[in-house]
């Protein structure tokens, strides 16, 4: 048994393997001090020095979006540095008497410099987005040739004027939304993916949480036995919690959309 132990280890040593993934926690609705707590304790408990170690974001909305971000390599909460979080000690968050959205993202970095979640306006609206997730390779040019060098002049990224640089996950997000300007639902748009990638060896993750401060979107498109990138939801005292964790409420399924607004949560599956 110690050989087979001492193996493990060795190999482990040997072969590296990442076992960690971003982590991001969601609340919409009806928020409260104890809910918002809540969702402050799971990012930093999830800013590790091993895992997660690429610094953190968060977005609110109230009556607009507020940001805060503890950007970069090697930063995490607790590192000894300034920590951004502690801002929100000043903010109002669950005290306003009107339904309220939190974004919270601590990044494990595969490429390009900046956290989630990232913001965009598009006609009245701003968007904010996060990713748990990589697009293939394939998936990645497909979004970036779709685009445009034209789209990021007049919709820049939020880190960079570099389009290579773009974190993956952002050129997911305005991708999303070009569509949707385009006459096209989410639903549509998640939907043509799945086309797009059905027969590609190295598929992508494309888990997500997106809101524009009213209604709140949030997507699962990995596998059950994923335990890397999962999304579990609760809605609770008109309150809506969806995080990258499975120890409360219910499991995301493969493909599902969820759409939260005005209290009320609508369930699409996106294979159907």
């Amino acid at each position: 048994m110690k050989h087979i132990l001492y193996l493990i280890i060795i190999t482990a040593l040997l072969f590296p393997i990442n076992l960690f993934a971003c982590d991001m926690i969601a609340i919409a609705g009806n928020i409260t001090e104890k809910t918002q707590k809540y969702a402050t304790d799971f990012l930093i408990s999830r800013s590790r020095s091993r895992s997660n170690n690429d610094g953190y974001g968060v977005a609110w909305f109230a009556e607009d979006w507020q940001t805060i971000y503890k950007a970069g390599k090697r930063r995490w909460y607790g590192d000894g540095d300034y920590e951004p979080l502690d801002e929100m000690k000043d903010w109002e968050i669950g005290t306003l008497g009107i339904d309220e959205t939190l974004l919270f993202h601590a990044r494990d970095a595969s490429k390009g410099y900046g956290n989630h979640p990232f913001l965009l306006k598009s006609g009245d609206n701003e968007w904010a987005f996060m990713h748990n997730g990589k697009l293939s390779e394939k998936l990645y040019n497909y979004m970036l040739e779709y685009l445009g060098d034209w789209w990021f002049e007049e919709h820049p990224s939020n880190w960079t004027d570099e389009i290579d640089n773009i974190i993956d996950s952002e050129i997911f997000f305005h991708y999303l939304i070009s569509r949707n300007n385009s006459g096209f639902t989410f639903a549509e748009t998640l939907n043509d993916l799945r086309f797009l990638e059905q027969n590609l060896t190295k598929k992508s993750v494309l888990n997500f949480i997106m809101s524009d401060g009213t209604m709140l979107y949030a997507y699962r498109n990995s596998t059950q036995k994923d335990f890397k990138h999962k999304l579990s939801w609760k809605l609770e005292n008109g309150c809506l919690t969806i995080k990258t964790d499975q120890r409360h409420g219910k499991m995301l399924l493969t493909n599902e959309l969820i759409i939260f607004e005005d209290g009320e949560l609508q369930h699409l599956m996106i294979n159907e």
